[in-house]
């Protein structure tokens, strides 16, 4: 699948932040690497935009987790594409800080 190279003015690019380990839905597999009809969903999701009917795109980013880097750079789609190592998880903490308590005696609830 491949974009007709006529000339185009503008440049676009796809960049997908898909570096979660899917631990929610159990079974071992990042959900992003599950099998959508026979290819992982993150690779059906490019091919989405890859379709004619899509705006061109002149490259991919891809961000993913580190052990599959690899996986993602033999995936082939006609434009360049570009895996990324996606930035690991801080441990033991929260996205964002909790509210401060409206009382004296603690300072965090």
């Amino acid at each position: 699948m491949t974009h007709s190279s006529s000339a185009r003015t503008e440049t676009a690019y796809l960049v997908i932040a898909a570096g979660g380990r899917g631990l929610r839905m159990g079974g071992g597999v990042p959900k992003q690497f599950r099998d959508w009809g026979g290819v992982p969903l993150l690779e059906a999701t490019v091919r989405a935009f890859l379709q004619p009917e899509m705006p061109f795109l002149a490259g991919i980013v891809l961000a993913v987790p580190e052990d599959r880097l690899e996986q993602v750079r033999d995936w082939r789609f006609g434009i360049p594409h570009q895996p990324w190592p996606a930035a690991a998880p801080a441990r033991n903490r929260s996205p964002r800080p909790s509210p401060p308590c409206r009382t004296r005696r603690r300072r965090w609830c």
